[in-house]
């Protein structure tokens, strides 16, 4: 980044926030991790998060995810100042406008092969 441009005048992005670091309170961390356990027993969206990260990385890493996630919620709701039905109607309703907006990809090359490379490298071992 050149040091010419001031700060303010770069595009905004969404924040990045970063996981969970053991630079916090003991305590808080411990409380987040067993408030994640209750959620994703009693959660389905967040019960699948965490299942298919379990066996991608293991339970620990997914338990720590989940309280990400869930503190990430909370934080929302704070913010907005809504309760959890409300974050989980707002949920559905982004997603359902996510999969009605469907691919990104010309309708024109739906179908059609990834690369011409692909097809003629058997030919070019024989």
């Amino acid at each position: 980044m050149p040091a010419s441009i001031p700060w303010n005048a770069l595009p905004r992005r969404r924040k990045h926030f970063l996981g969970i670091s053991k630079a916090g309170s003991r305590v808080l961390r411990y409380l987040l991790v067993e408030a994640a356990n209750t959620a994703v027993r009693k959660d389905e969206e967040l019960k699948r998060f965490y299942h298919r990260l379990a066996q991608r990385r293991g339970r620990p890493k997914a338990k720590v995810a989940a309280a990400r996630k869930l503190l990430i919620r909370a934080y929302i709701m704070m913010r907005d100042e809504i309760d959890y039905a409300e974050f989980r109607r707002r949920a559905v309703a982004a997603r359902l406008a996510r999969l009605r907006q469907g691919p990104q990809i010309p309708a024109a090359l739906i179908g059609q092969p990834a690369s011409t490379e692909r097809q003629e490298s058997p030919a070019r071992g024989k």
